[in-house]
């Protein structure tokens, strides 16, 4: 509905606003989380960064992707491949 759209783009606006995109370092390890749904994927890049070598990781997103799957691509299963574990 109208209305739904309305708020998605208000969600968008704020959800663009709430976060620092950084520029990569490549000297930086790098982490990327993925996650699909019958629909679609959705992918973040993150660097792993610590302040100081005693400070905890900090995970600063460099970019963020989605693709909404077309309907050849909707028949096709969705696979978590490689886990993460810091």
């Amino acid at each position: 509905t109208d209305e739904k759209l309305k708020d998605f783009e208000v969600f968008k606006k704020a959800l663009i606003n709430a976060l620092t995109i950084f520029y990569p370092d490549y000297d930086l390890e790098w982490l990327m989380r993925c996650d699909a749904s019958p629909y679609g994927v959705g992918i973040a890049l993150y660097m792993l960064y610590r302040q100081s070598p005693d400070s905890p990781i900090e995970l600063r997103p460099i970019i963020f992707l989605s693709q909404k799957f077309s309907q050849q691509a909707m028949n096709w299963a969705t696979v978590t491949v490689i886990p993460y574990s810091p």
